[in-house]
Order: structure tokens, then sequence, then C-alpha cells
């Protein structure tokens, strides 16, 4: 009752305010720059507004972001203009006499361009390619009254576009917004290196309290590993220790030494079957009394690596096998009190615990002056419902009227990829443990941040903000769902974030449209956790860029990454800082990569604890620049902890630093390297001019493994060289406790070693986390520092034990283990249609067409033994063929075509006539089966037939050539084989989806060739099939020959990686040529 109450005076409140200062009229303007407007009609009355991927006219609706447009001018005079519900653009490609909408479009597209004259008063909008001053049958739009579509023709009616600032109707206090003549990254000063090693790392608010200091009690045991075993998880764990609680009142306690009401807590929780993970809960006890029962999950964790990532367990080395939840608690602790997890038994599960965090969170930050509340825009936090619309909206009028944008505390919640436009805003939560940003899709590109670049996006200070998405899988490395993706230019700032559970954290580049950077942006005082792949990589020329001060922990690929990518012409990158970062419990590839570039600064940063990963590696295995631009390369005061590896998926080892291929010009001046898991430094290749300056390395070979993948085997040696002739001076050089007997195992490299100095085995200590503090940014919760005793940390004492009977156990294995998959996944399946093919490819008048259809499971489950697969073909609404034969019990994520086999008239076939025609397939159209969405079983695709010429199918950007602009890039969608669930013995035909990501296509007659690997091996091929395939669209190939003759492959028992690479011999010159590939995991019994 108290909640309802507050709510009702809340609203009460905002309506008075609203009254007091709303804005009740409109303003026309005449456009003729960048402008946000609402579009009306000046004959009818009525407003443009996006319905799906259709454009209506209806009665006025303010606010409503779906009402509003954004005007881009373009350099020809024309404009985009483009809606701010949907972010996709009014366009006429592929219309048929009604205005549409299309979420992607080119630059060189005369479809999506449009003429805007007239005055304030009222203006034409003339299509630029269906214009008669193109030469075009008329592109004026237009609307009848009492009908609710929008046409194009020779009907000028005149539209009215209406100021969106001027209809704000919120609470306006008279301030401009924080970045109103101010540079967003320039409010941070990045610090210079410092050799002072109490300076490595970042300097964060809360303090550790790591498994093996807590007592034990109830059964709990301490699960441990000292030699890195793949299959053991407390590999993955801080100091390779967790505590497992097995059973109800199994616990781990610590007495804390600071104080704090934050509390983040890392833990396991076993997988499921089917790799969708399963909740869970534990109890908090303070003091000895219960405070609070902890939800948790591992629908996050667990990825299964075997080169490749599989979601589900057999997939290979179990990884992500630790995520975090964080609370509050209603109180802060204070030094002396004893904080206790505790299992209860939940869900009968066995859980695992590797550490606590506990911080001050301090209070909400209240709405800044010169700010608009997403709340006032219609956004209501924690109520479980979108909230997509309300927040561009408040993003569209902040942006007209130069203001910043707040997200009160509580959970908004977004079903797609936030598309931002908007400039000089800095855009604020109440602080990263109140509000949180919450996207709900799971499927692939469908949530994240993303910048829309081209000037659209700059100058823009995110903080103050958790963001969290659903996404647990990285779809064959195409989920295309990052934390913040694409680009933010103007010197943009990210500051006081906490970002998990992406694809990855932040990956900067841009793919679309006019090349533009990132330059000068600054990644400060976050939080980037628990992702999938990199934390965050600079990408595709993103130049004079910064990570600094930031928690870099468990993710799935590297920690930070600088890959100068060199795809649509990208300049190389340059003069980028990586400083004062804490990069821990990474698993996989490094807690720094370097793939090239130049006059890149690295410094200050403290990396421990890497699963299958070096703490430093530099390597030239990507597409790109590579080192072909480098002159320098500065490392400096780095700290590397129990890194590099004896063995990663591949069975390959790497170096606590790992420098391979034709890195050059490289300087490292006071590395400091302890316990390496196997070697310190791995050199190889063509390695040149790389100098250490005072090198210090306490431990290598700490796991005591001899791998022998790149070399004979041996224990970890300080300096290691597999092979080439790499060149590096070494200036200073302090050893301790070097595994390898004869120190170097150099394979004749050129090493060059000044002033040795080898202690032997002098004990030595490993240095810890950096101090807690909190770097004071200018708009964050400054009230987040910890009281701390001086006299005391964390890990000095723990608390004496309570009975002999909770003594660690060093030797316990973890109890998260890898279950069997079922041989039914469990749900429903979810079917959909994701291309239409016909044959013949470009039909004329007369031609009898065959349709065909790839339609692919995005559920959980699978449909009943025997069912069919039935697929419904449609012209212009109405039926003509379907397929009702194909039985295959199709797997989540797997894709299949089937073809038409007979229709209404007992044909399989439509007998084609000239004209435009809209193709629709509908998977499961008489509902054969259960299915957890039947919402989405239909794609429809336009089809031209021509009266003998031949036209393409789906009909291109009009260019003066009548052929698609640019290169074809192709890419493997999916891959299948047959018999579907294949036994030893059986002669298996592989096919494989292919698709034209690119902007033009490939010559008429060039082959779609298709190679087929079985675990590297060549086994069949596909190179008959010569389609051209237009961009977007998608065909299906079978291989019909191989190596020995055969188009088959005879199966054997066994787990195998199954690739497919299109255009594998380059017949046709692509855009891209390093996403060709695609493997998928094929299990025979």
């Amino acid at each position: 009752m108290k909640k309802k109450v507050s709510k009702i005076l809340a609203m009460l409140l905002t309506i008075m305010l609203i009254v007091q200062t709303a804005t009740t009229f409109v303003m026309a303007k005449e456009i003729t720059s960048n402008a946000t407007v609402y579009i009306k009609n000046a004959t009818t009355g009525s407003y443009l507004y996006a319905s799906g991927s259709s454009v209506n006219a209806g009665g006025f609706q303010e606010k409503n972001p779906y009402y509003i447009w954004s005007i881009t001018k373009k350099t020809d005079g024309t404009f985009w203009i483009q809606n701010m519900g949907t972010n996709s653009y009014l366009c006429l490609e592929h219309a048929s006499g009604k205005a549409l909408l299309e979420t992607t479009i080119y630059e060189v597209w005369m479809s999506s361009k449009w003429y805007i004259e007239g005055n304030a008063d009222s203006s034409t909008i003339d299509n630029m390619w269906k214009s008669t001053r193109s030469s075009g049958t008329g592109g004026y739009l237009y609307t009848n009254s009492g009908n609710s579509d929008v046409f194009y023709g020779t009907t000028a009616q005149r539209w009215i576009f209406e100021d969106y600032s001027s209809t704000s109707n919120i609470p306006e206090d008279g301030v401009k917004g924080k970045l109103t003549n101010k540079v967003a990254a320039d409010a941070i000063v990045v610090p210079a290196p410092n050799s002072d090693v109490s300076s490595i790392g970042a300097t964060m608010p809360y303090v550790r309290y790591d498994s093996e200091y807590a007592v034990l009690g109830g059964g709990a045991r301490l699960a441990t590993s000292t030699n890195w075993d793949l299959t053991n998880i407390a590999s993955q764990a801080s100091n390779q220790s967790y505590v497992v609680l097995p059973s109800s009142g199994s616990y781990a306690e610590w007495r804390v030494n600071s104080s704090g009401n934050g509390v983040v807590m890392r833990f396991t929780l076993p997988d499921t079957p089917n790799g969708m993970g399963q909740n869970g809960s534990l109890d908090v006890y303070v003091n000895g009394s219960k405070v609070k029962t902890v939800n948790l999950t591992s629908y996050y964790m667990w990825q299964y690596l075997n080169g490749g990532a599989s979601d589900t367990p057999g997939g290979g080395t179990a990884c992500f096998a630790f995520d975090e939840a964080h609370f509050r608690l209603d109180r802060s602790l204070v030094p002396g009190d004893t904080i206790r997890i505790q299992s209860s038994g939940a869900y009968g599960l066995t859980y695992g615990v590797d550490f606590l965090e506990i911080e001050e969170t301090g209070g909400p930050i209240p709405q800044p002056a010169g700010s608009y509340s997403v709340v006032d825009f219609g956004a209501v936090p924690d109520d479980g419902i979108d909230d997509y619309a309300a927040i561009t909206a408040c993003v569209a009028a902040a942006n007209a009227n130069g203001k910043d944008v707040y997200f009160p505390a509580g959970t908004y919640h977004i079903n797609q990829i936030w598309r931002l436009t908007a400039s000089n805003m800095m855009i604020t939560g109440a602080g990263m443990w109140y509000t949180n940003i919450q996207f709900t899709n799971s499927a692939q590109q469908s949530g994240g941040i993303s910048g829309n670049g081209d000037g659209n996006t700059k100058n823009i200070e995110f903080c103050n903000l958790y963001i969290n998405s659903n996404l647990r899988s990285r779809y064959g490395e195409n989920a295309i769902y990052k934390g913040f993706m694409d680009v933010f230019d103007g010197k943009s700032l990210f500051h006081d974030l906490w970002v998990e559970h992406f694809e990855c954290g932040f990956w900067i580049a841009d793919y679309n449209g006019v090349l533009d950077y990132s330059d000068g942006i600054k990644i400060a005082n976050c939080r980037i956790r628990n992702n999938l792949a990199d934390g965050v990589n600079f990408c595709q020329g993103t130049s004079n860029a910064t990570v600094y001060n930031c928690s870099i922990r468990n993710n799935g690929d590297d920690g930070l990454a600088m890959w100068n990518n060199n795809f649509m012409s990208a300049k190389d990158l340059s003069n980028n800082i990586f400083c004062y970062n804490t990069i821990d419990l990474n698993w996989r590839a490094g807690g720094i990569a370097i793939y090239g570039g130049n006059n890149h600064k690295i410094y200050n940063n403290y990396i421990r604890d890497c699963f299958m990963s070096s703490g430093i590696h530099l390597n030239t295995t990507f597409p790109g620049y590579k080192f072909n631009n480098t002159q320098s390369i500065q490392f400096a005061n780095n700290t590397i902890i129990r890194s590099g590896c004896s063995y990663d998926t591949w069975r390959s080892e790497y170096g606590a630093v790992d420098l391979t291929g034709s890195v050059k010009n490289v300087t490292f001046d006071n590395t400091y390297i302890y316990d390496a898991q196997h070697d310190g430094i791995r050199l190889g290749d063509s390695v040149n001019n790389v100098v250490f300056n005072n090198l210090y390395i306490y431990g290598t070979g700490v796991d005591g493994n001899t791998p022998s993948y790149s070399s004979l085997p041996h224990l970890g040696a300080a300096i290691m060289s597999f092979g080439g002739n790499p060149s590096v001076t070494i200036n200073g050089m302090h050893l301790r406790k070097i595994a390898y007997l004869d120190v170097y195992y150099l394979n004749q490299a050129n090493v060059v070693r000044n002033n040795v100095t080898n202690e032997g085995n002098v004990a030595y200590t490993i240095p810890a986390y950096r101090a807690v503090g909190s770097l004071q940014t200018d708009h964050g919760n400054h009230g987040q520092v910890p009281t701390i005793i001086p006299t005391a940390t964390p890990t000095a004492t723990p608390i004496p034990t309570a009975s002999p009977s909770v003594t660690p156990t060093p030797t316990a294995t973890p109890s998260p283990t890898v279950t069997p998959t079922p041989s039914v996944p469990y749900g429903n399946p979810d079917m959909i249609v994701t291309d239409i093919t016909w044959s013949p490819a470009n039909p004329t008048n007369g031609n009898q067409v065959t349709f065909s259809a790839v339609i692919k499971n995005i559920g959980t489950g699978v449909a009943p033994l025997g069912s069919i697969n039935g697929v419904q073909f449609q012209v212009n609404g109405t039926s003509v063929s379907w397929s009702d034969n194909d039985k295959t019990q199709i797997q989540p994520g797997q894709s299949i075509t089937v073809t038409a086999v007979s229709g209404p008239s007992g044909s399989a076939t439509w007998a084609a006539k000239t004209g435009t025609y809209t193709i629709t397939a509908w998977v499961n159209d008489v509902n054969r089966y259960p299915e957890s969405n039947t919402n989405n079983n239909m794609l429809t695709k336009p089809l031209t037939v021509t009266e003998g010429a031949v036209q393409p199918t789906v009909t291109p950007t009009p260019t003066p050539t009548g052929q698609p602009y640019g290169n074809p890039d192709m890419v493997v969608t999916d891959i299948t084989w047959s018999p579907a669930s294949p036994v030893s013995g059986n002669k298996i035909t592989f096919s494989a989806v292919i698709k034209n990501q690119g902007t033009g296509v490939a010559p008429v007659g060039a082959i779609n060739g298709l190679q087929f690997q079985v675990n590297g091996t060549c086994v069949s091929w596909s190179d008959n099939n010569t389609t051209q395939i237009m961009p977007g669209q998608s065909v299906t190939v079978t291989a019909n020959s191989g190596p020995a003759g055969s188009p088959t492959y005879t199966a054997t028992a066994g787990t195998f990686n199954v690739m497919a690479w299109v255009n594998d011999i380059n017949r046709y010159p692509e855009s891209n040529t390093d996403n060709n590939t695609l493997t998928k995991t094929m299990t025979v019994r």
C-alpha cells in the first residue's frame, strides 16, 4: 500500500511540474540541415509513424518515438529520414506502391534518399530514385483521407515538419547539459607511467576475501589445482582454489577488516545437459544471523572450447566455470563483523564460492541539473516491460535541446540493440549499484549499445550504470551483441560502468556507412567482466584511445586488445594506451593482446591468474596491417602472475609473455613475471628488434608439466624459442626458481642477454593487488571508498578453524562435472525461415518456378520424431506450392533446406508472369508440432519476373550499370549433414548455407565453390553452383565430389570439427576473405 501511495504522489507531482512548465505549441520548421521532427500531412492532418516495416499515417501521439523522425542531410543535398522508434529508414527499396522502412541501407542507394523542398509552412517529400526528375514514375509521398497507408507517385502533397524540441512537455530547469561546449574525454587526465611497483594495477574501492582464508564448516571443503589441469575447475579460480559447498549447512565464513554494504560473490554452479544452465541460491549470514538469500544462475556460465566455442557439455574443455552475483546489505559491515555464505541445499545442487569483494556503495546519484529523466518519457523501472521507446524519445528530446539523460535507480528493459544517435550529451544513471540497463533478448544482434557513427554519435559521456544482457552464446562468433560497439567519436568518455554478460564489453570499430573512427575515446574506472569474448577491443583504425583504471575480469578471449584490421580500408591503429588496469581470471587468448599498429603505450597493468591464456601476447595471427607500420610500441611497469599455460584447447603452450609471428620494434621496461605456469617468455618465427630492459622472472614451470606441442618436452624455461629466427635483446635480467635445468630453451634463437643475475631457488613474494582506493571522476559516485583497518589485510590471518572436520583438502575434486548431452534437448523448437530461393534464379515470363526455403530451429528443443517440417509457399498471399515430405529432427541451432514437392493443383511449380511479387515461405504452417513461438514462422522476399531479359531476383540499388555496387562478401551461416545423426560406418554428405553479406555480386558464371573439412582435412567439396548470389541472399550447396572422387565422408565414432569454407580458392574477389569459414561440432555414435 505504501508503494502505491508513493507512486500516486510521484505522478501527481510530475503532472504539477508538467502543467507549470509545459510547452503547448508546436513549431513548424524548414528543413535545411539535420533535425528531429514530427511529420504532418498538411492536407489530412495525419502524422507519419512506423508500424513494423511499414509507414503509416494517423492521429498524433506525443513523445511516442515511432512518430519521431531524425532528418540527416547528405552531401548531395538529399536527406535520410530515420524513425527513432525502429531506427530504420524511410525507403522505397523493394516497395510496390507504398512507402516502407529498411533497417540497413547503403550510401549508394537512391531509394533511401529524399528531396525535401519548401519552407517553414510546408514542403514536399520526393524520393530520389522514383522522382520524375530522375526519369522515375513519381516519388512524392502522399496519403488518402480515411486510409492509413502512405503511397508514392506524382501526387505532390505538402508536409509540415514540426520541431520535436518544441513539444517536450517535461520539467524544464533552463540549464544546459554538462557537455555543452566541453569535450567529454578531457574530464579525465591519464597519468604517465610510474616505476613504483605499488602503483601497478587499477585502484578499486573493494577489499577481496579469498576462499583459502575462510573458516569452513558443515562439510565444506577447499578444492585446489596445483597443475592447472584443464578438467579441474579450480584451475579457473583465484589462486587456483575455491570452497565447495556440497550440502545443506555447509558454509564459508570470513571476519572482515573493512567496511561496506556492497558484496560481489564469485561462485560456480553446475551446467545442465542442454547447456542452458539452472537456478540456485545461497544464504548470507552476518554475525551468525541470516540477512539475505541470493538467487544464482548458471545460465550465463559454461562455454566448451575445442578450438571453437560450444554452448553445451561435451563440446570441449569446460570454461567460464565461475560467474559473479552482486548484492547490497541493509547495513554496512564494520571491521570485526563476520559474513558467512551458506548452502541451504536449495535445488539439491553443489555450490562453489571463490571469493567475496566488499565495498561501500554510497547513495544513489540524484538527477543532475540540465538533464531529462527517462521516467518523464514513460520509462517505468522494475516493471519487466520494454522501455526502449521511452528511452529513445528521451534521448531525442535531450539531443534537440542540448540536455543530458538520466536513469533513476531501478532496472530498465531493452529488447533490441540500442542504436544511439546523439551529440554532446551525458547519459548517466544513479550509480552502478543502483541503475541497471537490462537487455532482455537472447538472440544474436539483439542487444548492446551501438554508436550510429557517420557523425551522428559524438562527444558522449556514459557513466554510473550497470549494464547486463540475456546473451549466453557467441553464435559461432557472430553474436554481434557487445556492451558497446561501433562508433562513438568526438572524444567520447565511458566511466564508472559495470558491463557484463555480453559477447564483448567494448568493441570499438566501424563496419557500416561512411568509415569513421572513435579516435580519442576513453574508457576509465569501469568493471568489464564475465563476457564471452574480449573485454575491450580497439579495432578498425581506432586511435588515440585509452583504457585506464579498469577491472577486466573473467573474459573469454583477450582482456584488452588492439587489432589493426584493414577491413573497408580502415587506417592503421596508432597512439593507443592501456594503463593502470587489473586484468585477471582470463580464460583463453591473452590478458593484453597487441596485434600491431604504432606508438602504443601499455603500462602499469597487473595481470593475474590466467587460464589457457598468456599474460601479454603479440602475434600476427589475424589479418590487417599487423606490424608492417610499427616503428615503436612501448610496454612499461607491467606485472604478470600465474599466466601462460602448458596446454590450451589446441594443446598449444603459451609463455607468460608470448611473442610470435612478425612482431617487431617493441620495448619492454620493468617487466615482472611471477610463477609462470610454463615458460616465462616464449618466442617464435620472425620476431625482430624486441628489447627487454629490467626483466624479472621469478618462478617458471609451476604447473610441473612438460608439453611438446611446439618443442621437445621440457619444464618451464625462463626464455623459450620454438623455431624461426627471433631476435631479442635483454638488458638486465633477474631470475629465481627457473624449472628448466638449463634455464633457457632457445633453439638457436638470437637472444642477447646482458647483465643476468640468477639467484637460484631464493624465495620471493607474489605482489598483491593494488591497495584499495577510489578514482574520483567528475560525475561519478564519490561515496564508494571503504574504511579499512590499516594494520591488517583480508588475507593475513584466517579465523580459527571451527573444528578438525573442516580442514581444507587440497586434492578434492570439484563438484560441477560435465554431464553428457541427452539425445533429445529439453524444451520446444522455434522454427523460422532464414531465406527463400527459387529456380530458375532469374525467372522470365512463362517459366515454371520451384521454391525452396532455408528453415532453422532457434528454440531449445526439437519436434517429435517423425514430424513433418511443412513449409507453404505463397505468391502475393496465395498458396502456390508446399513441401511436406521432410521429417528431419532439426536440432537447436541447425538449419536445413526444403523444396516444394506439391501444390494446390498437384504441381510443385508456379507459372511465372511478368511483374513484381511478394514471396512468402511459412514453416510449420498447419501446426504439426508445438513451438515456443509461432509468431516468427514466416519470411517474405520480393521476386521480379521479366519479359525475357535476365534480371536479378532481388532488386538492387539503382545504379547506372544495373548491378549492385561493390564486391560480394561470402559467409557460411550453417552446416548440415545427412544422415543428421550419423553412426560409425555411415556415408555422410555435407551441405552448407552460404550468404552474400556484401554490397555486390560475383561475375556471372562464377562458381560458388565450397570445401568441407573434418578436423582440418579436406573430405569433399561443392564446385557446381553458379548462382549469382545477390546481397543478402542465401543458397544451400551440397558436396558433389571430393579428393577421392566421392562427395561423401565415411564416419567413424567420435566427436569431430566440421568446417565449411566458401570461395576457398578465391574464384572471385570479395570485400572480406577473413570470414569465409564456419566450424560446427559433429558427434558420430
